[in-house]
């Protein structure tokens, strides 16, 4: 069996103030919940939602909702910024657990920034999708299987096997499913996962945003995005290869 890693970031769409065009702002956060409410109508596969503490406490019945269905729910930081700050997550983690019933194995953080595997098994998790290990970026050379250090395991984003192309969020709209389709089948000749990992807000009409937004933010969000994953879940079923949580193909729990 091949199994495919469907993950979503669950934070409000911060890029415009990462380009300074606005401090925090409600608006960021409400980017992300209607996208989130428009993916929610599509979501007849089970997936893992890493969600910062901060997402989580703006919109409990979202996550509530996620819970309930039997969806993932791992932690993606106390706040979308790079800065780990481990006793704050550790607190997080307890929170999320408390608040909504669940068990949270895993953690990716904000950004793929750097953490400490000993660390954060010592808090609780079991494992972590820290790393992205495409061409062009900081973490390139980094191993692209799953392997374990000090206790944790690392689970990390997919890219291609021989080029370490990558197709996650901007590539699957800039560059089409068929692209995607392709490196799909590429990654799952030489490894029994994939995982892709997409955004709330990749399925909010970014052009109405009223933001100046880069081209490859814009083109291809909102319906598009909620269409196009849809028909990309149904050819994963068609090809044999089965969506599943992360902790599932794990055996966690």
């Amino acid at each position: 069996m091949r199994y495919a890693l469907l993950t979503f970031d669950l934070e409000e769409f911060t890029y415009p103030i990462e380009s300074g065009q606005t401090r925090q702002d409600k608006r960021l956060f409400d980017l992300s919940k209607n996208g989130l409410d428009r993916l929610i109508k599509v979501l007849n596969f089970k997936a893992t939602f890493f969600t910062t503490e901060e997402y989580a406490n703006h919109f409990p019945s979202q996550i509530s909702w996620l819970a309930a269905r039997g969806h993932e729910i791992g932690l993606h930081g106390v706040t979308h910024t790079a800065k780990i700050d481990y006793r704050a997550l550790q607190e997080a983690r307890r929170h999320l657990e408390h608040r909504f019933g669940i068990k949270v194995f895993g953690f990716r953080p904000p950004r793929f920034c750097s953490v400490e595997p000993k660390r954060l098994a010592s808090i609780g998790f079991s494992y972590s999708s820290s790393t992205h290990p495409r061409i062009g970026s900081r973490q390139w050379l980094l191993k692209r299987g799953i392997h374990s250090d000090y206790g944790l395991t690392e689970v990390p984003v997919s890219t291609t096997h021989l080029l370490r192309l990558p197709f996650s969020w901007v590539w699957f709209r800039n560059l089409g499913s068929t692209y995607a389709k392709i490196c799909t089948l590429g990654v799952l000749a030489n490894s029994p996962y994939m995982m892709l990992y997409f955004h709330p807000w990749d399925f909010s009409d970014l052009t109405l945003s009223g933001y100046k937004l880069p081209w490859y933010f814009k083109r291809h969000s909102g319906d598009w995005m909620v269409e196009n994953l849809s028909q990309y879940v149904d050819w994963l079923r068609r090809n044999g290869i089965k969506p599943v949580r992360v902790m599932d193909f794990l055996r966690l729990g």
